[in-house]
């Protein structure tokens, strides 16, 4: 079996993060969730020949989601776009928002910059 390379996934997430809605059509949480754990198959041998070794992966231990879930008291098992649209939800109403009127497109685009925000401390702390 040959070695598999590293892929920095934070390299990969770049371009993504900054200009998200080239790679999804509209700046979306679930659109990034649904790419990210699209990429991550890639280095799970259940799905098929592993591709490469993630570094940086979001879901590892110690990692993103561990700090999340210490920082707003998410469980572990069900970070998902969904926490970040119920944020985005609370986000707006604290700006009197009427959240039952407002676009799902604005909850996902401010639930967005909020999982960027996030990522962006995270980062700064590792």
């Amino acid at each position: 079996m040959t070695e598999r390379p590293e892929v920095d996934l934070y390299k990969i997430l770049e371009p993504v993060l900054l200009r998200p809605a080239m790679f999804f059509g509209r700046k979306e949480i679930t659109s990034f969730f649904h790419f990210y754990m699209g990429l991550t198959l890639l280095t799970d041998d259940r799905f098929g020949p592993v591709v490469y070794k993630p570094k940086h992966d979001l879901f590892a231990e110690g990692g993103f989601v561990d700090w999340l879930r210490e920082k707003k008291d998410w469980a572990r098992n069900v970070v998902t776009s969904y926490h970040y649209i119920c944020a985005a939800r609370e986000k707006l109403e604290k700006e009197g928002y009427c959240v039952a009127s407002v676009s799902p497109h604005k909850v996902e685009e401010v639930g967005f910059d909020l999982f960027v925000a996030d990522l962006k401390e995270f980062r700064k702390r590792t």
